[in-house]
């Protein structure tokens, strides 16, 4: 029921925002997640999870059929080492 409930707060977020900032485990939890959406036209999304390079250009152009434009990419370091010299953030 819980996760019923969160469902529906996240398409309702979804509804009234133009920018989408997400940052969950995988680039899948993030088309799970956006893809509960009524429509992501005129979007903007900027996606940093985890993933393979063929995973952030799938999930890039799977936002683009749905109208929605941004910037797909991944963290390449744990939380602790952000804003460290050896941090990297890789885009597609």
């Amino acid at each position: 029921m819980e996760a019923l409930l969160s469902q529906k707060r996240v398409q309702k977020q979804l509804v009234r925002v133009q920018l989408i900032v997400v940052c969950v485990r995988t680039h899948s939890d993030t088309r799970e997640i956006l893809g509960t959406a009524e429509s992501l036209q005129s979007k903007q999304i900027i996606e940093l999870s985890t993933g393979s390079a063929p995973e952030a250009e799938s999930l890039y152009d799977w936002s683009v059929e749905k109208g929605a434009d941004g910037l797909i990419g991944m963290i390449c370091t744990f939380p602790q080492g952000v804003g460290e010299d050896d941090s990297t953030i890789v885009t597609v």
